[in-house]
């Protein structure tokens, strides 16, 4: 049989030399691929780049259209721009003007517009009221009439410093038409706006003859500017009220609630929330319990929340804090206050009290900030553990002690095995979550349950506790 081995001249023998160029050939090759590869990052389809946008934030929108000419086409497309996020802080203004340029905002149905001045902002030629207006008269324009959900937020610092000047009169009249055009609204955030009585309440008439039977959620706390006529605030706002027929959940301050504007919501039955921000506020005979029952009657699923700021003095608290209120959270700022001579470190202790006592079977949620830490502090928490059988959540914000941190949980701990029923789970102390079922210090205890026959906790004497060869656990985050 004939060997099928081919002719030695027809062999390829790899010398020294053939063996290099082999080698540069395949590394051009591999070169080439990446080059290759790296080329049809431009040729990306049309629906992929939209897909891309979608996800990202305005700001790197921006950035990715600078790319390339192939990427900057996309940018355009309505349909990316469903919601719109703008900060005028006098850092990312120029962002407005960007999108003005280039996008049509037909497809827009959630716009956020937030004014607060950021902190290392830095004055420049062109102010923020200049970039507001321009992105207002530019949905005018283009008739923008289909939001769902409008924000506009702490335009107080744009307002305020500018009353005086013509341009603050062009400003409401663009936004006064801005707001009449919208008739999908659902959502309404005009929180820190700074209007005076007359502007604040011509906004809210206008939204409310266009889609107030349509709006279920309204924020409006700070709507009007600290200089105004606080005593005349809940009257010029009732009319505006009565035309917001369907809302569930509402957010305002105090200064702006009356017995009459309690009165325009009962008779809507539809109240879910009620969220009010409480500031040192100089009339506080505005409610009467009587109100917050019948609005309690009549809306039986209603819950109230409660943002406590510069309010120190405990006969305040029980005055605003009336019997009757739904009370679900109650959010506090306590700080010592040198100026009343009747102030006591004890004011935030007959708080508590107070607030354990009249609203232990709705309160689910405290969180509370405090100056100073004290020793009496813990027999507070304790009470409340005890005798609000739905609590869920205690948030305590203090300078950080770690004595005082162990001896407050292992007496929350300890109210919460003396209490069964209760719901409380987790303790949250300055930002850090402590776990209190389940934990090594939860086992401790049940074992200093078993051992001692003492009725007294004695976690009130810590000696009691080191007698016993019990070891306070460190805590983890």
């Amino acid at each position: 049989m004939e060997s099928e081995e081919e002719p030695a001249s027809k062999r390829i023998k790899l010398s020294t030399n053939s063996a290099n160029t082999f080698r540069a050939c395949a590394v051009r090759n591999v070169s080439q691929v990446k080059r290759n590869t790296r080329g049809n990052w431009r040729q990306l389809p049309y629906v992929v780049l939209k897909k891309i946008y979608s996800l990202l934030p305005n700001k790197d929108r921006f950035n990715m259209s600078l790319t390339c000419r192939a990427w900057g086409d996309p940018l355009t497309t309505p349909s990316i721009w469903r919601s719109l996020k703008f900060k005028l802080d006098r850092i990312e203004d120029g962002r407005t003007e960007q999108f003005v340029k280039k996008v049509l905002p037909y497809s827009v149905r959630y716009l956020s517009i937030d004014c607060a001045e950021a902190k290392d902002a830095v004055i420049r030629e062109r102010d923020s009221l200049a970039y507001l207006q321009a992105l207002l008269r530019y949905f005018v324009e283009q008739k923008t009439d289909k939001l769902v959900s409008l924000r506009l937020a702490n335009l107080s610092r744009i307002v305020v410093r500018l009353a005086k000047f013509s341009k603050h009169k062009d400003l409401m009249f663009t936004l006064r038409r801005f707001l009449e055009i919208q008739t999908r609204l659902n959502v309404l955030n005009l929180s820190c706006a700074g209007f005076t009585l007359e502007q604040g309440t011509a906004m809210l008439t206008k939204v409310g003859r266009s889609c107030g039977s349509k709006i279920e959620k309204l924020i409006i706390d700070g709507l009007f500017a600290q200089e105004e006529n606080k005593d005349r605030a809940a009257v010029v706002l009732l009319e505006p009220f009565r035309l917001f027929t369907e809302v569930t959940s509402l957010t305002l301050s105090y200064e702006y609630l009356c017995d009459d504007v309690l009165d325009a919501f009962v008779s809507y039955g539809q109240l879910e929330q009620l969220r009010i921000y409480v500031e040192d506020v100089s009339r506080l005979d505005r409610l009467t319990s009587e109100s917050w029952q019948v609005l309690r009657d009549e809306c039986p699923n209603l819950e109230v929340h409660f943002v406590l700021r510069n309010v120190f003095h405990h006969l305040k608290f029980k005055r605003i804090m009336l019997h009757g209120i739904p009370l679900v959270s109650l959010d506090w700022e306590f700080k010592k206050d040198l100026s009343d001579s009747d102030w006591d470190d004890q004011d935030v202790c007959l708080c508590m009290k107070y607030t354990a006592i009249h609203f232990h079977s709705t309160i689910r949620h405290i969180n509370l900030t405090v100056e100073f830490c004290f020793f009496e502090l813990r027999l507070v928490f304790l009470e409340i553990v005890k005798r609000c059988l739905k609590i869920e959540t205690v948030s305590l914000n203090v300078p950080y002690d770690l004595c005082f941190k162990r001896i407050l949980a292992c007496g929350t701990l300890w109210a919460c095995i003396e209490q069964p029923r209760t719901r409380l789970r987790e303790l949250n102390y300055n930002g850090v979550n402590i776990h209190l079922v389940g934990s090594k210090m939860h086992m401790s205890i049940k074992r200093l349950i078993e051992i001692t026959t003492v009725e007294k906790s004695p976690f009130h004497n810590l000696k009691g506790m080191i007698s016993l060869g019990i070891r306070l656990p460190r805590f983890r985050r």
